[in-house]
């Protein structure tokens, strides 16, 4: 049997498979209609509740206004993104996860990563950190390292 979701290890389940929206000029309607129509992969009876997001593709409002017009319960809808490497400060991770809640209009992210691995060493741990404290405030439920 093929697993729908993998549980992280925050504790949290995330799906296997989800909608992506790099360079996709018509985001709020493609989550929309994916989440209202639960997006089913009829192969393995799949409902996709996942949207995967980065600040890098420039079109956060357009998932949160999508997300808004499903239908779907935030709750039952795993959301992640990702800060870019030019925002690899301390300082500059936190104020950017804020500012993806805030265009979102969104209370929390399920999981946030680092987009990849180049700003050197410091500078990636300074962003991770970040990433750590702003899931003890309660802003994103689970970390991790993209790419």
């Amino acid at each position: 049997m093929v697993e729908t979701d993998v549980t992280l290890s925050s504790g949290y389940k995330m799906p296997t498979l989800g909608l992506g929206v790099y360079l996709n000029e018509e985001c709020a309607d493609a989550c929309k209609v994916a989440l209202k129509n639960g997006y089913p992969i009829q192969k393995f009876s799949w409902i996709i509740r996942m949207i995967d997001s980065a600040r890098f593709y420039e079109n956060e409002v357009q998932v949160g206004v999508g997300v808004g017009q499903s239908g779907v319960k935030r709750k039952n809808i795993f959301i992640t993104s990702k800060v870019f490497h030019s925002d690899f400060t301390y300082d500059r991770t936190m104020a950017a996860v804020k500012d993806s809640l805030t265009r979102r209009v969104l209370a929390y992210y399920d999981l946030y990563l680092t987009h990849s691995a180049l700003g050197g060493k410091d500078a990636r741990l300074a962003a991770y950190k970040a990433l750590l404290d702003a899931k003890a405030d309660g802003l994103i439920r689970s970390v991790g390292v993209s790419n």
